[in-house]
């Protein structure tokens, strides 16, 4: 061995050791890129929302269940959490997480998110007591501070809260659905118009998944993180395909419900329904009310005692109006009220 190759034996194992620590180093940083949780505003109106809900009446959400005399009182016990909601909804919203919680940060997190689709209901109920008491323009108000509602309750968020949200948006859409046949043609396409300059719009879901594996990092540590990435990207991508279809789900509601209010409209002008929808072009619809699971439009049936209007739903199939169940995919997507 001669004395010039010495140096490089020297220098082997160093070189070598700061060549691992520089791979692990960039991988934990393609794994765990920087992260920044949202500045919240201040004052932030989501944290009013959350003291709102926390004054309900404790059965608000057996509203369904209720007699009228039940339902007056309960409406009545929840009008300042109302009133303090509305006031919320005025101001910029954001999601407050706490990223110095421990592992038992999610399930504080879901409760907060939770207290908003009760919250929701709380509105719902509000309007169907201002219907049955033929009181329309605050039924109808209750319903848009539902979808306000909604818009507020996933900005700055994870996941949970989006879908949350979404849950909140469904409640708006059958809390208004309730309106429809007791509005005037001229309130039909007032709410028409606000409905189709307010569709449901949420963070990125990109940003999302990445706040939600930050959020995972800062509860249970880097090197459990690390170890869960496999079980974490699946998952990941389970709930990128299920806000996919969520976000189909909304906008076709939205459409479902704006073509109700032109059907109503149309009616209240003719004294009958229209044989096909493209008569509601262009006084009471701008364009044909598309079906997002489709990409046709929504499909409509006159019928001897009314009319069938309905999208065929995430699987794809017109099953002739037979409705989705909760937890399916099969099935179409009405927005029928109960019998």
């Amino acid at each position: 061995m001669t004395e010039a190759s010495k140096p490089k034996k020297v220098w082997l194992l160093p070189t070598l050791a700061l060549t691992v620590i520089a791979g692990s180093w960039l991988v934990f940083r393609l794994m765990f890129p920087p992260f920044a949780p949202p500045v919240l505003p201040v004052p932030n109106g989501y944290d009013d929302l959350l003291r709102a809900a926390k004054m309900l009446a404790p059965r608000t959400g057996f509203y369904d269940e209720m007699d009228k005399e039940e339902l007056t009182a309960i409406v009545q016990q929840n009008e300042p959490a109302i009133n303090l909601a509305r006031e919320a909804l005025q101001k910029e919203c954001m999601v407050t997480v706490d990223w110095s919680a421990d592992k038992t940060g999610l399930e504080t997190h879901l409760e907060n998110s939770s207290s908003l689709r009760s919250l929701g209901r709380a509105f719902a109920a509000a309007a169907r007591h201002a219907k049955s008491s033929g009181v329309m323009d605050e039924a109808v108000q209750c319903g848009l501070d539902t979808i306000e509602l909604a818009q507020a309750a996933a900005p700055g968020g994870l996941a949970i809260d989006r879908m949350l949200a979404g849950g909140v948006h469904y409640t708006a859409m059958y809390s208004l659905r309730e309106q429809v046949e007791q509005l005037s043609r001229d309130d039909c396409l007032r709410l028409q118009k606000k409905l189709q300059a307010s569709p449901l719009q949420f963070d990125e879901i990109s940003e999302l998944i990445r706040r939600d594996i930050a959020f995972t990092r800062h509860t249970h540590g880097r090197l459990q993180t690390m170890m869960m990435m496999g079980a974490i990207r699946a998952q990941s991508q389970q709930t990128i395909d299920a806000m996919l279809r969520a976000d189909k789900q909304h906008a076709v509601l939205n459409t479902i419900l704006q073509a109700h209010l032109a059907l109503r409209a149309f009616q209240l002008d003719n004294n009958r329904l229209p044989e096909k929808l493209d008569e509601l072009l262009p006084e009471y619809l701008d364009k044909m009310p598309q079906d997002s699971f489709a990409d046709e439009p929504l499909i409509y049936r006159p019928q001897s005692d009314g009319y069938l209007l309905y999208s065929v739903g995430p699987d794809g199939v017109d099953d002739n109006g037979a409705e989705q169940q909760s937890g399916s995919q099969n099935g179409d997507l009405l927005l029928e009220l109960e019998d």
